[in-house]
């Protein structure tokens, strides 16, 4: 009997240098179309966590407020109505509820830091494809990270979200006197597609951890002559 030789698989995709080039630029692509969105939400989470003096919300209301007008007792929270639209106003305040402004403030920067992060998977996954280095373990842990942000953070966000505005909302109504702004009227909403990238990145992972458990350790015997 011959002696069995055991021989193991790379785990790369072994992809041509076109092919590579094409990841490259896919992700770069990806990238940019997404730096805009990045940057809105940064300097949203900034604005909001540094400038306590003055804070931009959207609410619904159930009728049109003039833009500018407000009651005398609206200056107890410094209130401008940028736009009274039927059903949505604008609204800048130089003061508001602490608990709320922190609200706001982490609804915002859970956005930004689960954009960061999954720009920061498809930077690394283009850079490593590019090279010709092995991804498969990379992607599995990095899609189950970034699809646990996306999917937690996005309802988080809402979450955080609804409650500051009603709050806010309630401090206009009782305060300032905007009789069109209702504290029921603010609804927990999600960024369903946030919702979906995450569980399509949950999936991702399964997928790249199961090949990696199978196909990493996977051997081939050879008998010797």
């Amino acid at each position: 009997m011959g002696e069995v030789l055991t021989v193991r698989r790379d785990d790369r995709f072994g992809l041509h240098r076109w092919e590579r080039g094409a990841v490259a630029v896919l992700s770069l692509t990806l990238i940019a179309l997404a730096l805009p969105r990045l940057g809105a939400a940064l300097w949203s989470a900034t604005h909001t966590w540094l400038a306590r003096g003055e804070t931009h919300v959207e609410l619904p209301t159930r009728y049109e407020v003039p833009a500018g007008s407000a009651s005398s007792s609206a200056a107890e929270l410094g209130l401008t109505i940028f736009s009274g639209g039927f059903g949505t106003g604008e609204f800048v305040l130089s003061s508001v509820d602490a608990t709320a402004h922190l609200q706001l403030t982490l609804a915002r920067v859970i956005v930004a830091i689960s954009l960061l992060a999954l720009l920061a998977l498809v930077a690394t996954v283009g850079a490593r494809v590019a090279l010709g280095r092995s991804v498969v373990p990379m992607v599995a842990r990095g899609s189950a990270v970034c699809g646990l942000l996306l999917l937690t953070g996005s309802l988080a966000a809402g979450g955080f979200e609804a409650a500051a505005l009603r709050a806010i909302a309630a401090d206009l109504r009782e305060v300032a006197g905007v009789g069109s702004v209702f504290p029921e009227d603010v609804r927990f909403t999600v960024e369903w597609l946030a919702v979906c990238g995450g569980l399509a990145l949950l999936i991702v992972a399964l997928v790249m951890r199961s090949r990696d458990c199978r196909g990493g350790e996977q051997v081939d015997t050879v008998p010797s002559p």
